[in-house]
């Protein structure tokens, strides 16, 4: 656990847990402190978890599911896996899945997202690539792979394009409508 926290936050070297008896006997309370290096010296200083950004809950909320997921090559659902981490934790992240020597029992990862920085063709393969399409009726979403994707002339979608930047000009389909900000213009 210590290795994983030390991925993205060096500073961090271990973990205070702490089991207390409240008022009612049967009750636990888990009281957990983030056991920091304290920048040149050799102290240490202890942070309660609860104080921590919500990057570093989110990742530490993560981190059972993620083992036993890579323990017993399973699959880990995670929807807006994006939210409160920064691109280059959720890289990681999706790096831990990608790499044999973390992943050695093939377990997948299934997430949602919304940031088009995740859509690399050096990342993800384009059979790894779906998007939803909202529809009309509303309330009806249309699922497809990139793989399965091809443009107005019949053409499927190159192994070298920029994926990102492409969906975000629209050309995968899969964007919101945008007519709300229409209401906008001419202020």
């Amino acid at each position: 656990m210590i290795d994983y926290f030390a991925a993205f936050d060096p500073s961090i070297i271990g973990f205070n847990v702490e089991v207390m008896k409240s008022d009612d006997e049967d009750a636990e309370h888990v009281k957990i402190d983030a056991i920091h290096h304290v920048i040149g010296s050799d102290e240490t200083a202890s942070i309660p978890l609860q104080d921590k950004s919500d990057g570093t809950l989110k990742m530490f909320a993560l981190y059972p599911a993620l083992q036993d997921t890579l323990n017993t090559g399973s699959i880990l659902f995670i929807d807006e896996l994006n939210a409160r981490l920064h691109p280059l934790l959720v890289r990681g992240f999706l790096i831990m899945f990608l790499n044999p020597e973390t992943n050695p029992k093939h377990a997948q990862l299934v997430f949602t997202t919304h940031d088009s920085w995740q859509l690399s063709n050096n990342l993800l393969r384009r059979d790894e690539i779906w998007f939803t399409e909202k529809a009309s009726p509303p309330g009806v979403s249309t699922l497809y792979s990139l793989a399965d994707f091809v443009d107005d002339a019949g053409t499927k979608i190159r192994k070298d394009e920029s994926y990102g930047k492409n969906y975000l000009l629209g050309k995968y389909g899969a964007i919101p409508t945008l007519k709300y900000f229409d209401m906008f213009k001419g202020e």
